[in-house]
């Protein structure tokens, strides 16, 4: 349900998720002595959820903020654009190469995305 002037994409995307939804210690339904609950489960699959729309959301402002089609991407389409990734990895001489399939649309994204991530940042 979108509610005025909270971001609706964001309800939108994540509709189980935000204050009060997370599990917490005083939670009079949190698992006692080793029993879970389905509403406990509910409760960790919603904060699950909010945690993959928050790493979402930091790589698109910090990696993907240049790149037109993924700077503003729903949840599905950095999904099937970014994280089902045809390649190979592969060891050699003690290391590991990431063979990315040339031929794939989003290759180059990929790839500028996973430098900016990887280069060290200066402390400020």
């Amino acid at each position: 349900m979108r509610r005025a002037g909270t971001g609706g994409d964001a309800d939108r995307a994540q509709p189980d998720s935000g204050p009060g939804q997370g599990p917490s210690s005083a939670d009079p339904l949190a698992p006692q002595g080793g029993t879970g609950t389905a509403a406990w489960a509910r409760r960790v699959r919603s904060a699950t959820r909010h945690i993959a729309a928050d790493l979402d959301a930091w790589l698109r402002l910090l990696a993907l903020h240049d790149i037109d089609d993924l700077a503003d991407a729903e949840p599905d389409t950095m999904r099937f654009r970014l994280y089902h990734l045809p390649a190979r990895l592969a060891d050699h001489a003690r290391r590991r190469w990431l063979r990315i399939d040339p031929t794939w649309p989003w290759a180059e994204a990929f790839t500028i995305c996973w430098q900016r991530l990887a280069a060290p940042r200066a402390v400020t």
